[in-house]
């Protein structure tokens, strides 16, 4: 079954080169599928922070998650939300690189923590510009404990951005 969604998936995205990548789908492809138990250290999960819900790829403290390949097209910047569900622990700390064969850029450093800084406890706009040279690339996504190593509810939460024209955006 998931196979051949995957394959008509994979033929419905080689028709039509008009279709914006999106990052749940990237990584359902991918076998990461919504949380089901506390073993997952990379799921699908659904949550509200200051009255805004969204559908969101989390990564907890100490994983990282590829994305394939990306074919920007003529979109040169990249859209997304990221929060923490909770406001627990020490935060926790979002890396994204983007990377091809030829050069690798760490585009994002941002560190959240909720229990004490009231404004992360809202929905944190990311975006980045894509250089011009890079036709294709991989987005790396890394998420690390707080500065006291502390991995209590360090989930990292990020979900399709706000901003039109940009990759991985709604």
């Amino acid at each position: 079954m998931v196979l051949s969604w995957l394959i008509v998936w994979l033929s419905s995205m080689a028709a039509t080169n008009e279709r914006r990548p999106d990052l749940l789908q990237m990584a359902a492809a991918q076998g990461i599928r919504e949380i089901s138990s506390d073993s997952n250290r990379v799921f699908l999960y659904a949550f509200t922070r200051h009255g805004q819900f969204y559908k969101t790829l989390v990564l907890t403290a100490g994983t990282m998650f590829q994305t394939g390949i990306i074919k920007p097209g003529g979109a040169r910047c990249v859209s997304l939300w990221a929060a923490m569900p909770f406001n627990l622990g020490d935060g926790a700390g979002l890396t994204i690189v983007l990377t091809n064969e030829t050069r690798r850029s760490e585009t994002v450093q941002l560190y959240l923590d909720p229990a004490h800084v009231r404004a992360q406890r809202a929905w944190v706009p990311i975006r980045f510009e894509i250089p011009p040279d890079m036709d294709h690339f991989v987005l790396k996504f890394d998420v690390n404990a707080g500065p006291r190593g502390d991995y209590t509810g360090d989930w990292i939460g990020l979900a399709a951005g706000g901003e039109t024209g940009c990759l991985l955006a709604e």
